[in-house]
């Protein structure tokens, strides 16, 4: 299977160490004097680091989105014609109160997206420990079938109150850290 991650953080790169050794990993990376130093850090995960999205895209089986909340309304046009599974992990809404999962949906035109959250540390990933996720709408175990037995996916039927929970989970982890980062100064 073609995996493609859009996003190249820790976040992204907990996601790929998980991802099943049979899957072909594909990473888009915004800028390409980013790869050097990506592979050099995380050369034991078998990736393939790409820069031009949308002709990446063609080979592509499904994409798991995990850029910032900042550049995900950048990155939506290029998934106009990409009619396959589009999961997206990045925490956060439009502007206008739109949900990212909503936004996507209106640019591809069809029902092929999805959302999904932790209760997952990118950390905890890396280190390649059991994560639970949970996924807002039945995709039929496709995610499941791309992730390693470590990781175990609950389902939900409301997309809109885990983005919710999502978005409220980050504020929460980003005060934490910096509260604990003033203690420890």
């Amino acid at each position: 299977m073609n995996v493609l991650i859009v996003g190249c953080g820790v976040y992204a790169m907990g996601l790929a160490t998980l991802l099943k050794k049979n899957n072909s990993i594909f990473m888009w990376v915004h800028d390409k004097e980013l790869i050097s130093n990506l592979k050099e850090q995380y050369a034991s995960l078998n990736i393939s680091y790409v820069t031009d999205l949308e002709s990446t895209l063609k080979e592509m089986d499904c994409v798991i989105i995990a850029v910032s909340s900042t550049y995900f309304l950048d990155i939506c046009p290029f998934f106009k014609n990409f009619k396959k599974p589009i999961y997206i992990g990045t925490k956060g809404m439009s502007i206008d109160g739109t949900f990212f999962s909503e936004l996507m949906r209106e640019i591809v035109k069809h029902e092929n997206v999805y959302y999904f959250a932790g209760p997952t540390l990118a950390k905890d990933m890396l280190l390649k420990g059991p994560v639970g996720m949970t996924l807002a709408k039945n995709d039929n175990n496709f995610l499941a079938n791309i992730f390693s037995p470590l990781v175990k996916i609950d389902l939900t039927d409301d997309e809109i109150e885990l983005q919710i929970y999502s978005i409220y989970k980050n504020i929460m982890a980003i005060g934490a850290g910096i509260i604990y980062a003033s203690f420890k100064s």
